[in-house]
């Protein structure tokens, strides 16, 4: 189903992003639930896409940087 969007609410993340090549992107797994309303989905099904999240304040992304290196720092 190529060029599909699909809206889905994201269960589960992974706890690693796995590397498979140093020239490509690394990729995590996430498990989620997708809305099937024409039924084109199939238990078992997987795929690679996208999450988008909508937009967010530039002062919110950049509050989150820093609180994202503090807790690794400062393990909180």
């Amino acid at each position: 189903m190529p060029y599909s969007n699909l809206k889905g609410k994201v269960d589960r993340v992974a706890a690693a992003a796995l590397l498979k090549d140093a020239s490509r992107q690394s990729t995590v797994t996430v498990y989620c639930r997708v809305d099937n309303e024409q039924g084109a989905l199939r238990t078992g099904m997987t795929g690679f896409g996208r999450i988008d999240y909508g937009l967010r304040p530039l002062g919110w992304i950049m509050l989150n940087s820093v609180l994202r290196l503090l807790r690794t720092e400062f393990w909180w």
